[in-house]
């Protein structure tokens, strides 16, 4: 027989925050920030700063860290200056996977790579 568990609000035993989850799947981290000119987080978890590293690179550092690098990365963005934008993605094109950081880069539909208005990312994984 299956057990259910309902409750309103589950906090640390402190009371104090939300609880950790480690081994449990879900999003270990999420960020939405402005990538262009000076770049600023708007709201994140888990996300202590941001570097800008080149046009559309960027690299999350965590707060806490994953336990390795085979994490996934979701994500969206919004506000070229073209107008047209397709894709979010991480560790490629030379961007090394880190366990307490993420790069995260944006690129346009032609390929090449943008700043952005709008970058939203949610990084799911295990953390250490």
């Amino acid at each position: 027989m299956a057990s259910e568990f309902k409750v309103d609000i589950i906090k640390n035993l402190a009371g104090t925050g939300p609880v950790d989850l480690y081994m449990q799947e879900g999003v270990k981290a999420r960020v939405n920030f402005n990538g262009t000119g000076t770049i600023a987080i708007r709201e994140a978890l888990n996300v202590s700063s941001l570097v800008d590293v080149s046009t559309g690179t960027y690299k999350l550092n965590l707060t806490g860290a994953l336990s390795n690098v085979n994490y996934s990365v979701a994500g969206s963005i919004a506000g070229t200056s073209t107008g047209s934008f397709d894709a979010i993605f991480t560790g490629t094109n030379g961007n090394v996977l880190e366990t307490g950081a993420v790069p995260v880069g944006t690129i346009s539909h032609s390929g090449a790579r943008v700043d952005v208005s709008h970058v939203h990312a949610q990084v799911i994984g295990d953390l250490a």
